[in-house]
């Protein structure tokens, strides 16, 4: 609060130069611990290079024979997406075309149950027989298309 003499200034200085020696020692320290602590670092998990020293100075003996009879690297991996195999076409059995001509062409005889109602007349009172002809075959391609649409979003 007084006037900054001589002897304020030298106090200062070596107040100074003993903050920049702390400062020093505390950064050797903190380095030496960051060091220990990569050394051990790496003596846990060592690099993958120091892993493989041993099979790389192995491979100096390796004959130029044996080094073109190794395998390309992507000669395992994907081998089905390379060569994809032929696909194979397997014939419709008769029996199921058959079963598609008689689901879409009409029959001229009158089965058992419209023999007992008559054609007419419908097991369900109160509704007539719809006069337009329903083609279920195209109400069964119909959904597949909208099923083949929902399973490919």
């Amino acid at each position: 609060n007084g006037p900054y003499e001589k002897d304020d200034e030298e106090a200062d200085e070596i107040y100074e130069s003993i903050d920049k020696r702390m400062d020093e020692k505390r950064k050797e320290r903190r380095e030496r611990r960051f060091q220990e602590e990569i050394e051990k670092y790496r003596q846990e998990r060592p690099k993958i290079q120091q892993q493989f020293s041993d099979l790389k100075r192995k491979l100096a003996d390796v004959t130029a024979e044996e080094w073109m009879s190794m395998p390309e690297v992507g000669d395992v991996r994907n081998k089905r997406q390379r060569n994809p195999r032929q696909e194979k076409y397997t014939p419709v059995p008769d029996a199921l075309i058959a079963k598609g001509v008689a689901a879409t062409e009409k029959t001229n005889a009158i089965d058992l149950h419209d023999q007992h109602y008559g054609g007419f007349i419908t097991p369900a009172t109160g509704m007539s027989t719809p006069s337009t002809e329903i083609e279920m075959v195209k109400i069964g391609q119909a959904r597949n298309t909208l099923m083949n649409m929902r399973l490919t979003q």
